[in-house]
Formats: structure tokens, C-alpha cells, sequence
């Protein structure tokens, strides 16, 4: 099975909309008071569903927030309130 992934966007505003009718939402994570990461999932498979299979896309929406954070954090693009 291949699967490919890619970064489309990265909005430092507050984007609770796809980017395009074929994105789902499947995580909105809040990192911060001020910082909320929204994961948008586009897939054409036979096999999964992002509905049917809702838990694992949760979680996965929840690991690539977590990852996409603390990558933020650490290079320098984003500071937490006080710092």
C-alpha cells in the first residue's frame, strides 16, 4: 500500500475550513492559549474511511499536530506567551 502525504499550507491565522471539498477535518488540537493546530486529511482509498475509521485518523490528526508544535517550537517560528 503507498501513501504519500504533504503539507499544504501552514496558517499562523485560525483556518477551521478544508482547503479544498475533498479535505476533512479529522483533529483540531489547542497547543497553547493562543495557539490551536487544525490537521486536514484529503484521501482516495478503497480500503480505509475517514469517517469508519474515525479513531485512527483522530489520533493521527493528534500525532502530526503534536510533531508539527514542537517543530514550530523549535525552530524558532513559534514562541509561547511569555518567552
Amino acid at each position: 500500500m503507498g501513501m504519500t502525504a504533504e503539507a499544504n499550507e501552514i496558517f499562523h491565522e485560525k483556518p477551521f475550513f478544508p482547503f479544498t471539498e475533498k479535505e476533512e477535518l479529522i483533529r483540531n488540537v489547542r497547543m497553547s492559549e493562543n495557539f490551536t493546530l487544525s490537521v486536514y486529511l484529503s484521501m482516495d482509498s478503497d480500503q480505509y474511511s475517514i469517517k469508519g475509521d474515525r479513531p485512527f485518523f483522530h489520533l493521527l490528526g493528534t500525532l502530526i499536530a503534536e510533531k508539527l508544535f514542537h517543530s514550530l517550537l523549535i525552530s524558532g517560528n513559534l514562541s509561547l506567551p511569555g518567552k
